[in-house]
């Protein structure tokens, strides 16, 4: 069974921001700044993909600031 909660940690720089398949996102490649905001109006979520057997994305998740 898959937890419905979690806390994930970690560093995330703007060569971790890739460009999505779909212009929807409004985020390009490297906009650190703009997913920092996109996460403080509570807009963002992470999906999680395991390459090869789910390239579409195996977890998604909304992001929480926690202050």
């Amino acid at each position: 069974m898959c937890p419905q909660a979690g806390t994930v940690t970690g560093t995330i720089t703007a060569a971790n921001v890739i460009a999505a398949s779909t212009a929807s996102q409004l985020i390009l490649a490297n906009e650190l700044d703009e997913v920092i905001d996109a996460i403080k109006g509570g807009v963002a979520y992470v999906n999680v993909h395991s390459q090869p057997l789910n390239g579409g994305g195996e977890i998604r998740g909304q992001i929480k600031r926690v202050d």
